[in-house]
């Protein structure tokens, strides 16, 4: 006999209320992770933030691949450009950004 244990939380879900709202701290979260709940979505209006990344083309919304109750949303090679950029900026600036 296995034991499978299922949990209904991507990493997303695991981010502080402050940076669910941090559209940079969500897009590196969902590029290790590409899966959300549909509960964890309602959390903090965390469909705000992975939307406006969608409509600025730096994730694409896959959740009609996904079975219910999940949904994915892949980064894009803008998205993984920002990131890039974003990691940059961070060395760049003595790991303060």
């Amino acid at each position: 006999m296995s034991v499978h244990l299922c949990s209904f939380s991507g990493s997303v879900a695991y981010l502080s209320r402050k940076q669910k709202k941090n559209p940079m701290q969500v897009l590196q979260a969902l590029a290790n992770d590409p899966r959300v709940s549909t509960w964890d979505m309602d959390e903090h209006n965390l469909w705000q933030t992975i939307y406006a990344l969608v409509e600025k083309g730096l994730l694409r919304d896959e959740t009609k691949k996904e079975v219910y109750p999940w949904c994915r949303f892949t980064v894009t090679k803008a998205g993984r450009k920002a990131i890039a950029a974003e990691h940059s900026a961070h060395l760049t600036n003595g790991g303060q950004v």
